[in-house]
């Protein structure tokens, strides 16, 4: 159990605090601005708002919290702002988070690693099913995801993805294999995905956008 000073309870309560802002009526541009920028300010050990970063407070932040913090990305801003973003603030803010920029580090690799396991667990079937969102912006979202992957697996190799996972000197050699057959699974999986949210999806008056290009990982690994 996290002591309630350590600095990784004070990094989770206050991105916890900023998704309470994001949700109350009170939210706005500016917010949703400090809660996308700060983190990746705290990734990078520029001056943010939250705990002083450090090597360790990092690690914590990828192994415990990022995939929840793309989850409530994609279940809340994409949903609902992403669009009266400007372009520079979406490339910025956004997309940095699913794909990194830049020279790809082992920080950089490890987060388009999780993001490809968040992007993937939410373009699904069972997931759409589930959702209680509207059918118009359950295929807004199923298409900034279909998107996100595209540029996801053009930047990042499938090389890149394995030193993210065998370099992890936090788990023994056997799990990161493991980890690894499991990850080589799930990208092999998206093809299927894809296929059955057409099926899905065909008789739906929204879902125009989303067949575009429906065989959009040719162009990937053709």
């Amino acid at each position: 159990m996290l002591d309630n000073t350590s600095p990784e309870n004070q990094l989770r309560s206050y991105l916890s605090s900023l998704q309470n802002e994001i949700k109350s009526s009170n939210c706005s541009i500016e917010i949703i601005s400090e809660f996308l920028r700060g983190p990746l300010d705290f990734l990078e050990n520029k001056n943010w708002k939250g705990p002083f970063p450090n090597r360790q407070l990092h690690k914590y932040f990828l192994s415990k919290l990022y995939s929840k913090h793309l989850s409530f990305i994609l279940e809340n801003i994409i949903i609902n702002w992403f669009e009266i973003l400007t372009r520079t603030q979406q490339q910025i803010l956004v997309t940095e988070y699913f794909f990194p920029s830049g020279e790809k580090n082992l920080q950089k690799k490890t987060r388009a690693c999780i993001s490809l396991q968040i992007l993937v667990s939410h373009f699904s079937v069972s997931r759409q099913k589930n959702s209680q969102l509207e059918q118009r912006q359950q295929t807004h979202l199923l298409t900034i995801i279909k998107k996100f992957l595209i540029s996801l697996l053009s930047t990042y190799s499938i090389g890149d993805f394995f030193d993210a996972i065998l370099d992890n000197d936090d788990i023994n050699l056997n799990e990161r294999f493991l980890y690894w057959k499991e990850f080589v699974s799930l990208v092999c999986s998206i093809p299927e995905k894809a296929a059955n949210l057409m099926v899905l999806n065909q008789n739906q008056i929204y879902n125009s956008r989303l067949l575009e290009d429906d065989d959009f990982l040719s162009d990937v690994y053709p």
